[in-house]
């Protein structure tokens, strides 16, 4: 699938705000009406994988699949014509042969386990200066309550050229192997994930260097809700994927105890179900309960008493 194709499937299927970039064409997600809390996506989180293996996947509601299945799905729940859509012309689109000797993996999200890690030279790192040494790090770290002491411990860095506030990633040995980036102005992403001289790793935890598996192990969904979480209980990480597969999950098997906190919406709870999949045969796995009327919070934007609260549901806070 190309970029010009995949424009025109997600203007078949009525999408909005169609932005290319040269691996994703992203746009509101055309399922959110259904599949989405609010029924809108404020924030677009769809996105159409170009190239070969060609996919669609939403990071708000975790919807994926084909292309062909995105078509399926709209027309059951589009079949009242709620939504104009011109499915004759969408299924032409999506319908492209697989190339020659293609074999789609079962999962796409799925990195395979033999790539082996790229480690990042620290002087990469040190290229970009400390958010809380610079006048507009410091201040949005301030609006998102982030402390001096947390952005200093976390490492938090700014990145003037492309306006981001960036979490350095650590593997669990405490080597660099990625960062990721919040955009501060209006972007079709809200994240930029670094690469350094072309590479990227699959599979990255936030605070990951850090986490005592003989501990109760805190597991958040972003690097704000963490910096948040990280003041009062620094036994805390989050997954930096936009699909997090099984074999990505398997490092936390082997800890005592594991504490779910993900935002409190559609997204948040079909994370949980994923997590509680895959980990709670093996291990303890208990959620944080939200209080009453606090739809589509998160961590990150809780008032500091309803956080603490919060966390003393289950730990040691």
């Amino acid at each position: 699938m190309d970029s010009t194709n995949a424009v025109a499937l997600l203007q078949a299927l009525g999408a909005k705000q169609i932005q290319k970039s040269s691996e994703w064409v992203r746009s509101a997600c055309p399922l959110a009406r259904w599949k989405h809390a609010k029924g809108t996506d404020s924030h677009p989180s769809f996105g159409i994988k170009l190239g070969k293996k060609s996919h669609y996947y939403c990071f708000a509601c975790q919807e994926n699949g084909s292309l062909t299945d995105l078509v399926l799905e709209l027309m059951h729940l589009n079949k009242d014509k709620t939504v104009p859509m011109d499915f004759a012309t969408a299924f032409e689109l999506a319908d492209e042969p697989e190339p020659e000797g293609y074999d789609p993996a079962p999962d796409w999200k799925a990195t395979p386990d033999h790539k082996p890690e790229v480690i990042w030279p620290e002087e990469w790192l040190s290229s970009f200066p400390l958010a809380w040494e610079t006048d507009k790090g410091q201040t949005y770290l301030k609006s998102r309550k982030i402390t001096k002491q947390v952005a200093l411990e976390l490492e938090i860095r700014y990145d003037f050229s492309k306006d981001t506030i960036c979490f350095p990633e650590r593997n669990r040995d405490g080597s660099l192997i990625g960062m990721r980036g919040r955009y501060l102005h209006e972007s079709t992403a809200r994240f930029h994930d670094y690469a350094c001289a072309g590479k990227r790793n699959p599979h990255l935890w936030l605070n990951a260097h850090r986490i005592d598996l003989l501990e109760p192990v805190l597991v958040v969904e972003s690097s704000f809700d963490l910096a948040r979480c990280f003041r009062y209980y620094q036994n805390v990480t989050a997954p930096l994927a936009a699909g997090f597969s099984a074999e990505s999950l398997s490092w936390l098997t082997s800890a005592i105890d594991v504490t779910l906190f993900f935002d409190n919406d559609q997204g948040g709870k079909l994370a949980t179900k994923k997590f509680m999949k895959h980990l709670a045969d093996f291990i303890p796995v208990s959620v944080l309960e939200y209080p009453e009327g606090m739809d589509g919070e998160d961590p990150g934007s809780l008032p500091e008493e309803v956080l603490v609260e919060m966390l003393r549901q289950r730990l040691p806070v």
